[in-house]
């Protein structure tokens, strides 16, 4: 449920009305990409 959540945070944050507000992802960070990459960074 909680790599769902960062999924969808993720998608809502770079949605053109969230533009003027986001500078970019600084954790887990833009290369972090796979399930498993962030299961890895959710379990720490």
């Amino acid at each position: 449920m909680l790599l769902a959540g960062l999924k969808l945070v993720r998608k809502l944050m770079r949605a053109a009305p969230m533009q003027p507000y986001f500078c970019g992802e600084i954790y887990p960070g833009e290369d972090v990409q796979n399930d498993a990459a962030l299961l890895r960074v959710l379990s720490l």
